[in-house]
């Protein structure tokens, strides 16, 4: 009874962890960071003017806007000129939607799928021959048993794509196993570069019938020659502008394929509309350029006809 007479009631401690004391902190708390002062950019007006340093560094010699010092201009401007023709020459296989430099890059210097072509084939003298890179599992051709190398015969040179011949060997006839092999290497490529499976271009009851396939199979018969024109055009021309470390193991530049503008997507950014923000990318520059000044004459046209009273 005595401790318990003896007991206080508790009273709220207004010490240094007391509510007032955390109001009054909170209430003069400093912002996080450097406050900006009178005269200094802020962080987003920085950022953005390092970024545009960055671009020029990377496309210009110390500013100067005229001159191809760089090797990354000389293949910047390549490049919109292949966008360009691309848009303008290609429409069997990218139709309206088109291509613009971010449908490769997607925000990289260089595109994340290039190819370069591999190393020769050291056991290709000896006795057992070439194993044409099979059961030396590659990504290009979907981690299979199959030729390793399914991009350069038809991607870079023109070798027919056959599994059947249409005549009795051997009377010309190069659709032997081992070309068959090569067909289903690039075809492995296709699919997973695509996401999609054989079916999503032929009939399975007969792989060679057009007249069965899906119309699937008629846009991808344009964009293997399509990547082919641009890969002896445009990208093999530049490998002696592209210095040593930019090269292959073999000395040759990268190489575009139909990963490069799919990456794992039937179609490119699944058919996001990409040409629309970019007209200037629609056609060679001079035709460009004519087109948008259509508006400009049309109104000159107009005024001249009727002019104001």
């Amino acid at each position: 009874m005595r401790h318990a007479a003896q007991r206080q009631p508790q009273q709220h401690v207004r010490g240094a962890f007391g509510p007032q004391c955390l109001l009054k902190r909170q209430q003069q708390r400093q912002p996080c960071g450097p406050v900006p002062q009178a005269g200094l950019p802020t962080r987003a007006a920085w950022s953005t003017q390092r970024q545009q340093r960055a671009q020029q560094q990377f496309h210009t010699d110390d500013g100067n806007f005229a001159s191809d010092g760089k090797y990354t201009k000389v293949v910047a401007r390549r490049m919109l000129e292949m966008t360009q023709d691309i848009n303008a020459n290609w429409k069997s296989h990218v139709a309206e939607t088109g291509v613009t430099c971010y449908t490769c890059h997607r925000g990289q210097p260089v595109p994340a799928q290039v190819w370069f072509q591999p190393e020769p084939d050291r056991q290709a003298a000896r006795m057992a021959g070439s194993s044409a890179g099979q059961n030396q599992p590659a990504m290009q051709v979907g981690v299979t048993s199959l030729p390793g190398d399914g991009l350069t015969p038809y991607l870079l040179k023109d070798q027919p794509i056959r599994v059947a011949g249409t005549t009795a060997l051997p009377a010309g006839n190069r659709s032997s196993t081992k070309q068959a092999e090569y067909t289903y290497s690039l075809m492995m490529h296709m699919s997973s570069s695509l996401g999609v499976n054989c079916t999503y271009c032929h009939n399975s009851r007969a792989f060679g019938e057009w007249e069965e396939s899906t119309p699937q199979r008629a846009t991808a018969w344009h964009g293997i020659r399509m990547a082919r024109t641009l890969n002896t055009e445009y990208l093999e021309p530049l490998t002696s502008t592209f210095p040593a470390s930019r090269l292959g193991s073999q000395g040759d530049v990268a190489k575009l394929n139909c990963a490069t503008c799919h990456q794992g997507a039937h179609k490119p950014l699944y058919g996001a509309p990409m040409l629309k923000a970019h007209p200037e990318l629609a056609a060679p520059l001079a035709a460009a350029m004519a087109k948008a000044a259509e508006p400009a004459a049309a109104a000159a046209t107009d005024t001249a006809v009727n002019p104001a009273q």
